[in-house]
């Protein structure tokens, strides 16, 4: 009987360690989840995830022209923002009159940043591939975005890269880097100082979230000014119209999906403007090393270890033990969720949730372990009934 109930204890504690370790779930799902579910009770329509976002402003160009661009551009200009990023790569020449006066225009301000590419050649060498036009009148930065391929046939944005160097190219620096360096430069050398070259994205939001213009005739044809003064403005695609939620084009799936990952949902430009003001809050997600985790560990198997050897000597002849110890173990997993969750929430740092939870089971069922084979070689200490 003995021998049986140890086979059935250690069965158990196998298929729970599997589980829990095999669950992908972290504090940062659940900081997300609330998000979507905030999203999902609102008024769709008139929702914003973080209404202080204020200093980016998003700019839909449809699908205008070269041309078209160029004269968005110059109305937006009038409203004296500090920065104009261009979320488009212009590979090759077009029509002379529409390339002229995109040239012209980046010619006329000194304010704009467009994307560059960084590719592979045929020997696996990271190559840099820039625009068509002349690089000495603006500002370039890469395409800075690390995706995940998902099963649901599309990609994921996960991480940013902020810059780029090797031995065939000097030190790269990516889209939203730059625009940062001419929005705020000490803000641009404090992520440069702290020598971490790709931080997990932090999403405030969709496109909600932000000011949102579009480029649309009645704007092209405005005479007065828009109030943009010392604001960041964000040129790239975001649909056929406000809210667009057909297109399949520069859009990825993100961590707010709200139609449970059945299409993409966030424009590459959306993405852009979550990791620009990431950077300029100065708050990245930063996930706990190996030696704070290893330290937790340790720290919740000797604890909870001790207070089951001191709720076993109480009541190891009641079934009291088991129900005590399975109301303190529910105990310790919700605050320490409820723990991660501030952490994070306010923090952006992350506790090793899962494993901390796998710590908390482990002390539990090595106790139990420590009876069962205490029993087993006739020992004082009894079975629990």
């Amino acid at each position: 009987m003995k021998k049986t109930r140890l086979s059935i204890f250690l069965a158990f504690t196998a298929i729970t360690i599997f589980i829990i370790l095999k669950t992908d779930f972290d504090v940062v799902d659940l900081y997300y989840l609330k998000m979507k579910s905030d999203y999902f009770l609102s008024d769709k329509k008139n929702y914003d995830y973080n209404t202080e976002i204020d200093e980016i402003v998003l700019v839909n160009y449809l699908h205008l022209s070269r041309k078209e661009i160029a004269n968005l551009v110059k109305i937006l200009e009038k409203g004296k923002p500090k920065v104009i990023g261009i979320h488009a790569f212009f590979e090759g020449e077009k029509e002379k009159g529409e390339d002229s006066l995109f040239q012209e225009m980046l010619f006329k301000y000194d304010n704009i940043v467009l994307e560059s590419h960084l590719e592979y050649d045929e020997n696996n060498v990271v190559r840099l591939e820039l625009p068509f036009f002349d690089t000495t009148t603006y500002q370039y930065g890469f395409n800075n975005l690390v995706t995940v391929d998902v099963p649901q046939d599309g990609t994921m944005a996960t991480d940013a890269i902020h810059y780029y160097e090797s031995e065939e190219l000097v030190k790269q620096y990516s889209f939203v880097s730059k625009i940062v360096s001419k929005y705020d430069y000490n803000k641009f050398n404090a992520l440069v100082s702290r020598g971490k070259d790709e931080d997990e994205i932090f999403f405030y939001g969709n496109i909600y979230s932000f000011q949102y213009l579009s480029g649309t005739k009645e704007l092209m044809t405005q005479e007065n000014s828009i109030d943009l003064e010392g604001k960041i403005v964000l040129l790239g695609y975001l649909g056929d119209f406000f809210g667009d939620t057909s297109s399949n084009e520069n859009v990825y799936y993100s961590p707010l999906n709200s139609d449970h990952f059945e299409k993409p949902d966030m424009f590459g430009v959306v993405v852009m403007a979550n990791i620009l003001k990431m950077i300029l809050d100065g708050k990245y997600i930063e996930r706990a090393g190996l030696s704070l985790l290893l330290v937790i560990v340790f720290f919740i198997v000797g604890i909870n270890s001790i207070i089951f050897l001191f709720l076993l000597g109480r009541w190891s002849e009641k079934k009291r033990y088991f129900f005590i110890s399975i109301f303190l173990l529910t105990i310790e997993c919700i605050i320490s969720i409820i723990l991660s969750y501030y952490l994070f929430s306010n923090n952006r740092y992350i506790l090793p949730l899962k494993e901390m939870i796998l710590s908390f089971l482990v002390s539990y069922l090595f106790i139990e372990g420590f009876r069962l084979i205490k029993s087993k070689t006739n020992s004082t200490l009894p079975l629990r009934s």
